[in-house]
């Protein structure tokens, strides 16, 4: 029987000071530290700052202090992902590149399971660094997600220091090229999702090739997401190479139908399913219909407003188990929201939100 996991919290904000004087941070510091940012001082709350210390062997700081140490199947998820954490990360980012904290093996690394960072366009030159110290220290890492910094230099830390990774998520990735692609490929042979994301990314069908082609049966690539303007050439390369695709998200103004409903007519395990293509028409709503028996979510936004009955022939052929997002349509909303609330009861009206072809806002259904 295999051990349950559970998530822990690392550090709680009672211990920050304690840690800031290890660091050699005279009183004044300290206090002046607490006055001038907003950080959360709940019961119970943790300072990320104090996260990334840690993580990067801080060399005062012992097993014996935290608890998570006599856990050794516990996961450690750690996020940073609003300016006030990015705003801490460079405030101290000078004194973990200083005290050369790598130079000792630090103890968390092996238990990081996860890494969000979704701030680092607000970190500093001192804050990069130490980032990249914190990765190249991740040994273990399974779950790894960054924004903004992604470029090939870093993609090459990332496959150097972190051979265990399943799940990458590289957003506003404009740096990444092919030979990134390339590199993934040979590093994880046992990827199961792959995220990528940028307006202006240069990744081309030759490195979406690079990166599918290995999947077989045994290693299924089962997640992609691709926000670079995905081209039909691309998309048949996915439908070709990931059989046992079980979750797809792509955002493109040139991509167009055939190519869409032939994934969706091959790829016949799939679950979760965001399309927002300009060019999207009825043809693939009732593909999705035809084939799609059951999913778990599903996202479309396109420049054609689609109909009522368009809508029924969806709802009727395919049980959407936990959200639904559809472009909105001023005149038929009302109508829409009844056939809803009809054929998929399940699923509450939530809210209108802007969606990410800078064309008009879309209606969101989710489970109550």
């Amino acid at each position: 029987m295999g051990h349950a996991t559970t998530t822990v919290r690392i550090i709680s904000a009672e211990n920050v000071r304690k840690i800031l004087k290890a660091w050699d941070f005279d009183e004044t510091v300290i206090n002046s530290w607490y006055n001038d940012v907003e950080v959360p001082v709940e019961e119970n709350d943790t300072f990320y700052v104090a996260r990334i210390a840690i993580l990067c062997g801080m060399k005062h700081f012992h097993a014996s202090d935290c608890p998570i140490i006599n856990a050794p199947h516990a996961k450690i998820h750690l996020r940073l992902t609003d300016k006030n954490h990015a705003w801490m990360v460079n405030a101290l980012s000078y004194r973990i590149l200083t005290k050369q904290f790598c130079q000792q093996k630090a103890v968390f690394p092996s238990y990081l399971y996860s890494l969000n960072i979704q701030t680092a366009a607000l970190f500093t030159s001192y804050g990069i660094a130490s980032l990249k110290l914190l990765i190249s220290a991740c040994h273990s890492l399974r779950v790894l997600a960054i924004s903004d910094i992604v470029d090939d230099e870093l993609v090459k830390i990332i496959t150097i220091s972190c051979p265990s990774l399943r799940c990458i998520r590289l957003s506003s990735c404009d740096g990444v090229t092919d030979d990134s692609l390339e590199l993934i490929a040979k590093t994880y042979p046992h990827l199961l999702s792959l995220d990528l994301g940028g307006d202006s990314c240069p990744i081309s069908d030759a490195g979406i090739k690079s990166l599918t082609q290995s999947c077989t049966e045994h290693k299924p690539l089962i997640s992609i997401t691709a926000k670079c303007n995905v081209s039909d050439k691309t998309m048949s390369v996915i439908t070709e190479s990931c059989p046992q695709l079980r979750a797809l998200d792509v955002c493109s103004k040139i991509l167009t139908d055939e190519p869409v409903i032939a994934l969706i007519e091959s790829c016949r395990k799939v679950e979760d399913l965001v399309l927002h293509y300009r060019n999207m028409t009825t043809s693939v709503i009732n593909t999705i219909a035809q084939n799609c028996p059951v999913l778990r979510l599903l996202d479309v936004e396109c420049d054609q407003e689609l109909s009522v009955d368009s809508i029924g022939t969806l709802l009727r052929g395919c049980t959407i188990r936990g959200r639904l997002a559809l472009p909105e349509n001023v005149a038929l909303n009302s109508d829409i929201d009844k056939l809803v609330s009809k054929l998929a009861p399940h699923l509450m009206k939530r809210s209108q939100e802007y969606g990410s072809l800078n064309h008009g806002t879309y209606t969101l259904y989710e489970m109550s």
